[in-house]
């Protein structure tokens, strides 16, 4: 290269420098990413307290057999076992829960479940989620 062109070459790489904030997006989505994860181990370390100490009026979500989504809702405790309503609905979508976890919805059957049941029910996924009101 001939030294004329490699020194203008030189001071335009001297010049030309990228700068911080063009980088400002990737650092963002970087710390979303980790704030993400650590929110997930949180959430997972909260759901496994709430299943080893249920208490009353903790919401169970459920996946059924029928790849439709409900809720189960503890109502009393007992020595081994949790009474629960379930939730006279369900829906196709995980993420239309929301929409039929109302109290109204709920039956006034109640259901017990032993504990140990619950922990299995919670292990294969059936229960998907726990929510502690």
């Amino acid at each position: 290269m001939p030294e004329r062109i490699r020194l203008e070459y030189d001071k335009f790489k001297s010049e030309a420098k990228g700068r911080i904030w063009q980088f400002s997006g990737l650092l963002l989505v970087g710390v979303l990413v980790v704030f993400g994860f650590f929110q997930n181990k949180q959430d997972e370390q909260n759901e496994q307290a709430y299943l080893n100490a249920p208490q009353r009026g903790d919401v169970y979500y459920q996946k059924l057999d029928n790849g439709h989504y409900t809720t189960m809702r503890v109502t009393e405790l007992d020595r081994d076992s949790i009474i629960l309503e379930l939730n006279a609905y369900e829906i196709d979508k995980i993420s239309q829960v929301y929409k039929i976890e109302k109290d109204e919805n709920y039956d006034s059957e109640k259901y017990a479940v032993h504990k140990a049941d619950l922990m299995d029910m919670y292990e294969s996924d059936e229960i998907y989620r726990i929510r502690r009101k």
